[in-house]
């Protein structure tokens, strides 16, 4: 009797496990999606989950300015430049405990993009999560903070790499 009911607990746990391994994505996807949203309704273009061209990875969100996109919200030139891409930051890219190291295959995604030209802008998924009970415009400040972070730093590390060649 007692085997049968461990049977039983085990099969319980292996379909709420499965369960919750189909739902993720959809998850994952909606927060992407959300994301995009908003900075759509910031004057940017932003598609979801699409696949770069030369490494095949699936992007978060992928963000270009429009004719709405303000003046201060305008990305710095910089040769060679593909794109910002958007990466929302999902548990499964930290090491098990840990918000701060991330996974090694995590790591060598994010050098692979680089590499290829893109720069990544990370918005960690508890951050994002925590934002989403205020309003708009709050999401979209908290946003605009982490855009004009991110342009500041590409900025300066495309400068630096340029002094470092002899430009």
């Amino acid at each position: 009797m007692q085997m049968f009911q461990a049977k039983e607990r085990l099969e319980s746990k292996c379909i709420l496990h499965v369960q919750a391994a189909a739902a993720s994505p959809r998850l994952e996807h909606s927060l992407g999606e959300g994301v995009a949203a908003q900075l759509r309704r910031m004057g940017f273009h932003a598609t979801t989950e699409e696949a770069c061209p030369n490494s095949g990875y699936n992007l978060d969100v992928c963000l270009s300015v429009s004719a709405d996109t303000p003046p201060e919200l305008q990305p710095p030139a910089i040769d060679g430049h593909r794109g910002w891409v958007l990466e929302v930051d999902r548990p499964s890219h930290y090491l098990a405990g840990s918000r701060t190291r991330r996974d090694g295959r995590w790591n060598l995604r994010a050098a692979h993009l680089a590499r290829l030209g893109y720069t990544l802008i990370v918005l960690p998924h508890w951050e994002w999560t925590q934002q989403l009970a205020l309003p708009d415009d709050k999401l979209q400040g908290y946003l605009h903070t982490k855009l004009v972070a991110a342009f500041r730093e590409a900025a300066e590390r495309a400068q630096a790499e340029a002094i470092a060649r002899g430009y």
